[in-house]
């Protein structure tokens, strides 16, 4: 066993942003799920040979789920998902790279992820303030091709 020890965070919380605008306004999340990669395989029965099933890997879908958020209206993200949820089928969906960084309650970066051709595909807000620049998001889904650790 190793002499050093795994102290996990008393508090922490997620920050959510374009992988070209870090550094940027913040996208704040408590939860954020989905981190998964898996391969569908199919059974297709081989015609006139009955012996045997073929099972080609097929492709999968991956959504991440961002919950609980506080964001500011003005920021890129959040007009970013409005822009996809107000566009018409003329518009075509502008998937984008995220990145998103889990922060302890000091604001350090622990652990860093990348999701690429991302996009918003479902989106619950919570209740709004008069005079309050910020949304308060219960949950949005997005959808993404592939995520990898980066630290």
């Amino acid at each position: 066993m190793s002499d050093t020890q795994f102290n996990p965070p008393e508090a922490f919380y997620f920050n959510v942003a374009f992988a070209s605008d870090v550094g940027g306004i913040a996208n704040i999340f408590q939860e954020v799920s989905g981190f998964q990669s898996s391969i569908e395989i199919p059974s297709v029965e081989s015609g006139g040979q009955n012996q045997f099933v073929h099972t080609p890997p097929k492709t999968q879908s991956y959504n991440l789920v961002l919950s609980r958020g506080i964001v500011s209206v003005d920021s890129p993200f959040v007009k970013w998902c409005k822009s996809t949820f107000e566009s018409d089928v003329t518009t075509p969906i502008q998937p984008m790279s995220l990145l998103v960084c889990l922060l302890d309650a000091s604001g350090t970066e622990m652990v860093i992820w990348s999701f690429t051709n991302a996009f918003p595909v479902e989106l619950t807000l919570g209740q709004t303030k008069v005079n309050n620049n910020e949304l308060i998001i219960e949950s949005i889904e997005l959808s993404y091709d592939t995520f990898q650790r980066l630290k």
